[in-house]
């Protein structure tokens, strides 16, 4: 058991990683409209 998931640590960590990346992509236009947001209602200068 040890073995197969020293074996698969590896597809783990990077199905994992894939997941947080796909997690900020799908967040990142929310994440881009709340800044936008902010930056109109607190205008720079």
């Amino acid at each position: 058991m040890s073995l197969w998931l020293a074996e698969d640590a590896d597809d783990v960590i990077q199905a994992a990683t894939a997941a947080a990346v796909f997690d900020r992509l799908r967040a990142a236009p929310f994440v881009r409209r709340a800044r936008r947001r902010d930056s109109l209602s607190q205008p720079d200068g």
